[in-house]
């Protein structure tokens, strides 16, 4: 079994400083292995061959999937990325409904907001938040 990496870079053009979100463009590249580099797909919100009315990019071992990477590791609909006015790009697990089989996991490269539920990974080691609330009288 592989490990694949896929880093995403959002590109964000903008005119006269002022960045437009329908501008932005999504890259994903390999980060390991042989194939280190290598472009996997790039597309922006206004090119002609991304799907606005599904609005969505998966990525996986299917053959169907936008972003295809033959890992056995990966499962046929390992993640896909939504695009939305409101919120931007989004990672999620799984396509449809089911979640991968190994799960998604996220590198932090900046700040991320902790909340209740949030489960992330340190090396090895793999940890689930849990709020709590206590009322001080």
């Amino acid at each position: 079994m592989g490990e694949s990496f896929v880093i995403a870079n959002i590109l964000e053009h903008s005119i006269t400083g002022i960045v437009n979100p329908m501008s932005t463009e999504l890259q994903l590249k390999v980060f390991a292995g042989p194939s280190t580099g290598k472009v996997l797909y790039s597309h922006s919100l206004t090119s002609s061959s991304f799907n606005t009315a599904r609005g969505e990019i998966r990525i996986g071992r299917d053959s169907l999937c936008e972003v295809c990477i033959k890992d056995r590791a990966l499962s046929k609909h390992q993640a896909h990325i939504v695009f939305t006015a409101e919120k931007g790009w989004e990672l999620f697990d799984g396509y449809n409904g089911k979640e991968s089989a190994n799960g998604t996991w996220l590198y932090a490269s900046s700040d991320v907001e902790v909340c209740d539920g949030l489960v992330f990974k340190a090396q090895q080691l793999i940890s689930k938040v849990a709020v709590s609330y206590t009322h001080l009288t």
